[in-house]
């Protein structure tokens, strides 16, 4: 794919080896989980702020990137937005999904990533 900041492959293209931060115990119960249900019951702009609170708190305590996991993140987040790159992995998953279909079944009318 050409660079776009959503892919493990845009961000680092030689694997290396990363500590990972978590949310603190405190903003995974005030503002992860509770950004997670407001995206789930339609409440974007909660979401959004509660989920960038979250990202913001990560890019502060010194993330190189952050890994967009649970399905409801990049539904608010967008990836170039942030301070720091992103791995949107629903966009990952899709986009490798595609790349594996296109392999296995050559000619056919599988979506071009």
């Amino acid at each position: 794919c050409s660079p776009c900041r959503r892919c493990p492959s845009c961000i680092s293209p030689t694997p290396s080896r990363r500590a990972w931060l978590a949310p603190t115990d405190h903003d995974m119960h005030s503002l992860m989980m509770p950004g997670i249900a407001a995206v789930k019951r339609g409440d974007l702009k909660t979401g959004a702020r509660l989920l960038g609170a979250v990202a913001q708190g990560l890019a502060a305590r010194g993330a190189d990137a952050l890994v967009l996991a649970c399905t409801e993140v990049p539904l608010v987040l967008e990836a170039d937005a942030l301070a720091v790159p992103a791995i949107d992995a629903t966009f990952a998953l899709a986009h490798f999904t595609i790349a594996c279909a296109q392999r296995l079944l050559p000619g056919s009318d599988v979506a071009r990533a």
